[in-house]
């Protein structure tokens, strides 16, 4: 199976990615140029892996890493 994005935002001019690896496997990424950062949940259903695409969007990443 292959990678597929789920989601696309931003967050204060900064591009915020959930992608799904299936089977349970989700990694929430930030891309603000030269910083990066990203997060994996395994084990973690579409509605969980959601809801913290979700947080990072409306709060800030920073409270997410």
């Amino acid at each position: 199976m292959g990678i597929t994005l789920v989601a696309k935002g931003y967050e204060g001019g900064v591009s915020v990615y959930l992608w799904s690896f299936g089977n349970y496997t989700y990694e929430l990424a930030v891309d603000g140029g030269e910083n990066k950062e990203s997060s994996i949940f395994n084990d973690t259903s579409y509605e969980e892996a959601l809801n913290k695409f979700n947080l990072a969007t409306e709060i800030g990443t920073r409270e997410l890493f």
